[in-house]
C-alpha cells in the first residue's frame, strides 16, 4: 500500500481528500457504493436517494482504517443535503468494511 493510499495518521483524522479520478480514493469510493442503501435506511426513512455524490473523505489509522465521508444527497424532488458516513475497514486482504455511523449534516 502506498503512502498516498494510507493518508490517515495515528490518533487523529487526516486532512480532507476531495474525490476525483485519483486511485487513492478507491476504497473511500467503494464505501459509498457498498453502503448507499444502508445510509438511506438510516437517515432517509429507507427511501433511496436520487443523488448520492461523495465530496471528500478523511482517514484515521487504527487497527484498520476509519473513514469519514461527506456525501451530497438529494431526493426525488431535488431537495439537497449532506450526510456524513463513518466506515471502519479492518486490516487484511479479505477484510470487509462496516458502516459505523450515518447522520445528516
Amino acid at each position: 500500500m502506498s503512502t498516498k493510499q494510507l493518508q490517515g495518521k495515528w490518533g487523529g483524522f487526516s486532512d480532507k481528500v476531495f474525490f476525483d479520478n485519483d486511485t487513492a480514493t478507491d476504497r473511500a469510493r467503494a464505501c459509498c457504493v457498498l453502503f448507499r442503501d444502508e445510509v438511506a435506511f438510516a437517515v432517509n426513512d429507507g427511501k433511496p436517494f436520487a443523488g448520492f455524490v461523495p465530496i471528500y473523505y478523511q482517514t484515521q489509522v487504527v487497527a484498520g482504517i476509519n473513514y469519514k465521508i461527506l456525501v451530497m444527497v438529494s431526493d426525488q424532488v431535488g431537495a439537497r443535503g449532506h450526510v456524513m458516513m463513518e466506515v471502519f475497514w479492518p486490516p487484511g486482504p479479505k477484510a470487509m468494511p462496516e458502516l459505523t455511523c450515518a447522520k445528516r449534516e
